[in-house]
């Protein structure tokens, strides 16, 4: 088991062992490391293995799972929105192999990340379905009741995302996008509706993210705190992760962008090459006007069936800006080796 947990999974293991010790512990999420010390209780009942043992196992247990639940949430995406079994399966296959899979069988955030924000899309897009064809004459209640129910799963397997990494917030984007179809051709009412329950999703969302930060500033800034560091006096709001990205790990803008970095940028070229390339075909195809009649007045290309939607459509626009945007933070601010596991929670690579 010792040799299994390697690079950043040390963290992981110490944090579900023995919790948030030091400052730079802040640079992980709770997520991963509350579920592995659930799970590594429950194998410590049959099991005669020490606590670093059994962590270090459910760890690893938690990632096995958690990739296998993903290709799958994968693929059922694929199918909801694609509207292509064929499509949906090969790109399922392409996550099961895809070069970021070490990461996946070590006790690491990505498949579990992966895993919640796959399902959580594909519901999310199961729920938005019934409006991307003919709207029917009468609304079906039993309809409603499960696009709501799809809805709220969404929502809460978004905010599990987020409790896991940091980039679970910008998952809000999906959200986003479900409630602007067709904004500007609804009634007011509908709009000021809407807007309502987006602002509560969000900060559903952003709420294991904000009480991270809070759980960090009690921990190191308050009353029992010996020497408080420097962010804690900070202007704004104060955030442990911002500054421990920034201190040990040289997380900044542009602050990568050195010679000696020139092998990571080699390394993750080609996660983001796919990313450019994927984005500029998709502007290609679906232009932004096209985009903007579609998510804004609700109106489709008569040239495009609904039947068939395939990558080039615009129902699969918030998916190449969620993937466009990952990319950019990747090569502009973080430590830019990371960018091929980073962008491999992003369906459209894998669509691409």
């Amino acid at each position: 088991l010792r040799a299994l947990v390697v690079w950043d999974a040390v963290y992981f293991v110490r944090v579900c062992e023995c919790g948030y010790e030091q400052e730079r512990f802040f640079a992980f999420f709770p997520g991963l490391p509350l579920a592995m010390r659930a799970l590594s209780r429950a194998l410590a009942l049959v099991l005669p293995l020490s606590p670093r043992a059994s962590c270090s196992l459910a760890g690893l247990l938690i990632s096995y799972a958690a990739c296998i639940v993903g290709a799958v949430g994968l693929f059922r995406l694929g199918e909801v929105l694609l509207r292509d079994s064929g499509a949906a399966r090969r790109a399922a296959l392409l996550f099961c192999v895809n070069p970021a899979s070490p990461f996946y069988s070590a006790a690491y955030t990505e498949a579990s990340f992966a895993a919640l924000s796959f399902w959580g899309l594909f519901f999310l897009s199961r729920a938005g379905s019934a409006g991307w064809g003919k709207a029917p004459r009468r609304v079906d209640p039993s309809r409603g009741r499960m696009a709501f129910v799809d809805e709220a799963l969404a929502v809460v397997l978004f905010a599990a995302a987020a409790a896991v990494r940091s980039n679970g917030a910008v998952l809000c984007i999906f959200l986003a996008a479900h409630h602007l179809r067709a904004f500007v051709a609804r009634p007011l009412g509908s709009v000021a509706r809407s807007m309502l329950v987006l602002t509560i999703e969000a900060a559903f969302v952003l709420l294991p993210s904000a009480a991270f930060q809070r759980f960090g500033y009690i921990q190191l800034c308050g009353p029992e705190a010996s020497t408080p560091r420097p962010w804690c006096t900070a202007e704004g709001l104060p955030s442990v992760y911002a500054f421990v990205q920034g201190e040990y790990w040289g997380v900044g803008l542009f602050r990568y962008w050195q010679l000696k970095q020139l092998p990571n940028f080699a390394l993750a070229a080609p996660a983001l090459i796919l990313a450019a390339l994927g984005t500029a075909t998709f502007l290609r195809h679906v232009p932004l006007s096209a985009c903007t009649g579609f998510w804004f007045l609700g109106r489709r290309s008569p040239a495009r069936p609904p039947a068939s939607l395939g990558l080039f459509a615009p129902e699969v626009a918030p998916f190449v800006f969620h993937w466009a945007l990952l990319a950019s933070a990747a090569l502009l601010v973080m430590n830019v080796q990371v960018a091929t596991r980073f962008l491999s929670a992003c369906p459209g690579l894998y669509w691409f």
